[in-house]
């Protein structure tokens, strides 16, 4: 039985409805998302998230594949929850930002979480809150080089 199937998949909907509520908080009617299960029957969903950085840049689209591990929330050998959720920024981004994990399984990386000792922490909600601090420290390296994370 899969995390999603327990409980009625309450825990799904819990999971679904936190990333509606970051849709709502965002509030942006270009941001398009899709909820899916890919073909390992994982649960994923896709963003497709406008950010302007200031009023004199244009918007930039960043897409993402967010996908939910079947350990999810997933402790690890260290007692402590996170990385069951992986969000891959499928936007081309400029080589060498080290916030990105290398997953070879996918072939692609994915966004650094963080980890903690409460699994009610490790959700989507919670994830995208950190995809937001993600773009902002992202897109000041991409234009001057500083990580504002180091």
């Amino acid at each position: 039985m899969y995390w999603y199937e327990k409980e009625n998949g309450a825990l799904l909907q819990c999971e679904k409805d936190g990333f509606i509520q970051f849709m709502r908080e965002y509030n942006n009617r270009e941001m398009k998302m899709s909820f899916l299960f890919d073909e390992q029957r994982r649960f994923c969903v896709n963003l497709l998230l406008p950010v302007k950085m200031s009023p004199e840049e244009p918007w930039r689209y960043f897409k993402f594949h967010v996908v939910y591990m079947h350990d999810h929330p997933g402790r690890g050998a260290d007692g402590l929850y996170g990385g069951s959720i992986r969000v891959y920024p499928m936007t081309k981004l400029k080589p060498g930002f080290h916030h990105l994990v290398t997953d070879s399984a996918m072939g692609i990386p994915y966004i650094c979480q963080t980890k903690t000792a409460n699994s009610w922490e490790v959700n989507g909600y919670n994830a995208m809150r950190r995809v937001l601090r993600w773009i902002d420290v992202y897109c000041v390296w991409e234009k001057t080089g500083v990580d504002l994370d180091h």
